[in-house]
């Protein structure tokens, strides 16, 4: 049986991927910053917790066939307005974030000749305004995983970035109620 982790996988997408990649026989470790009663905690912004996530996964399961960074937040505003500190956190959870959870897995995910996916965005391509942390981090994120991927080919690794759209989950109703201009997007 293959063993995924999955960052920000407690809701959303990453939650219903999960319920999908179990239903066809994987089995699926959920990372998140709110744990639920399914899930690990993690921060992707701390290095080391992404390390534990890893080891406890291999603990668990003696391998990891495949990692998915999917844990994601977005800052909306004009960026001259915008918090510096929230601009700032979008870029490390999204950017840094995944380098880090990748980063931490490769070691395993290079050992089964696995996977390596990567939730970008839409936004990775199209860049709104109000919107320029989120667009930041998901262009850096298409960028990491296109050198990554011609990196890793020669391991029999392959990497894949997931370009989701408008998807109803927590983060997009929450931007769509507070903000004028996103739910105009």
């Amino acid at each position: 049986m293959k063993v995924v982790l999955i960052t920000g996988g407690a809701r959303g997408i990453g939650a219903a991927t999960a319920r999908e990649l179990a239903a066809r026989g994987w089995t699926t470790v959920l990372a998140d910053i709110d744990p639920t009663g399914d899930s690990i905690p993690l921060d992707v912004r701390d290095a080391e917790a992404c390390a534990r996530a890893v080891a406890t996964v291999l603990e668990r399961h003696g391998r990891l066939d495949a990692v998915w960074a999917n844990a994601g937040i977005a800052s909306f505003g004009p960026l001259a307005l915008t918090d510096p500190e929230a601009w700032v956190r979008t870029v490390e959870v999204n950017l840094i974030g995944a380098f880090r959870s990748i980063r931490a897995a490769l070691p395993a995910v290079i050992a089964a000749r696995g996977y390596v996916a990567v939730t970008a965005s839409l936004a990775s391509f199209a860049h709104a305004p109000g919107m320029s942390a989120y667009g930041a981090s998901k262009a850096g994120v298409e960028a990491m995983c296109n050198a990554l991927r011609i990196e890793l080919a020669p391991h029999g690794v392959a990497v894949g970035t997931i370009h989701p759209s408008w998807i109803d989950t927590e983060m997009v109703r929450e931007a769509d109620a507070e903000h004028l201009a996103y739910r105009r997007l």
